[in-house]
């Protein structure tokens, strides 16, 4: 979708879609196809149309490309007996899954951080945000008796979004990175999934089927604009992860069609006269 919500389709194919990441360079994404336990993470040509499976065992989920594009990070589960953990493998499918984090606890949603050197993660069942650098061990970042989630770098790696439901409802916050005093509160009305704009001027998040913005500068210090819908479209939407993606120029978004499921209660009136009438008593079925 264009940043007012027209649409043109990317995969033609129809299927089980959710999380869909855009490559460096716009020219795959990377996707989580199937629902847990039976869910595996695709690589989609966008251009030549062609797809490669980037994993086959246990239940994938949550992918995330690296810096350089070369690889997808995702959390793992590789049986229904073992916690889920951090794991990565080559985009083209070669190679081995090669383990990057595991716990004690169930870890998800990998952010790396741009330069490659940390990783954002959530940990359960606290719904805590630790990072894990790439030399040393995994801290806290941000602990609290509520949920948090949705880790984000911005370009710059200064500043890290995510989401807590400390107000009562999903709201959107920013913090510094590695550390500070300092946090913002970037949503008004209810927020989740943020990403930041590819030039870092945006940070771009959702609430219920809109599509918001917040203007941002970083220099000096950080200066927030006022929360604006960009569209109103019925697509898949989730608190965490992130269920949408946005291109290199800021201008596009790649997003799963379609909204929240719904569910439906029927009420039949005169039932046991509909039964009789269809199922007359006597017929050796053994209702009456």
């Amino acid at each position: 979708m264009d940043r007012h919500g027209m649409r043109t389709r990317m995969i033609e194919e129809e299927n089980a879609f959710e999380f869909p990441r855009l490559s460096p360079d716009d020219s795959r994404v990377a996707v989580r196809v199937g629902s847990p336990p039976d869910s595996n993470i695709w690589v989609y040509d966008v251009e030549r149309g062609t797809r490669t499976r980037v994993t086959a065992d246990g239940t994938a989920d949550d992918p995330e490309w690296t810096p350089d594009g070369t690889r997808i990070l995702f959390s793992w589960r590789p049986d229904q007996t073992s916690s889920w953990g951090i794991y990565s493998k080559r985009a083209d499918g070669s190679g081995e899954v090669e383990l990057v984090l595991s716990s004690s606890s169930d870890v998800f949603t990998p952010e790396p951080s741009p330069d490659g050197l940390s990783l954002a993660y959530v940990q359960m069942p606290e719904s805590d945000l630790w990072i894990a650098p790439a030399e040393g061990e995994p801290a806290l970042f941000v602990s609290s008796a509520f949920v948090e989630s949705s880790p984000v770098f911005s370009p710059d790696g200064r500043f890290l979004a995510y989401v807590s439901d400390e107000s009562g409802q999903p709201e959107v916050y920013v913090r510094p990175f590695p550390d500070g005093p300092n946090r913002w509160t970037i949503s008004t009305a209810g927020g989740a999934e943020p990403l930041w704009s590819p030039d870092g001027s945006e940070l771009f998040y959702r609430n219920g089927d809109e599509m918001m913005v917040v203007a941002i500068e970083t220099e000096p210090e950080l200066a927030l604009g006022v929360p604006r819908a960009l569209f109103r479209k019925a697509v898949r939407v989730t608190p965490d992860p992130r269920n949408y993606d946005v291109s290199s120029d800021g201008q596009r978004f790649v997003m799963v069609e379609g909204g929240a499921e719904t569910t439906e209660i029927r009420i039949v009136l005169n039932w046991f006269e509909e039964l009789e009438r269809l199922v007359p008593s006597g017929n050796g079925l053994g209702i009456n």
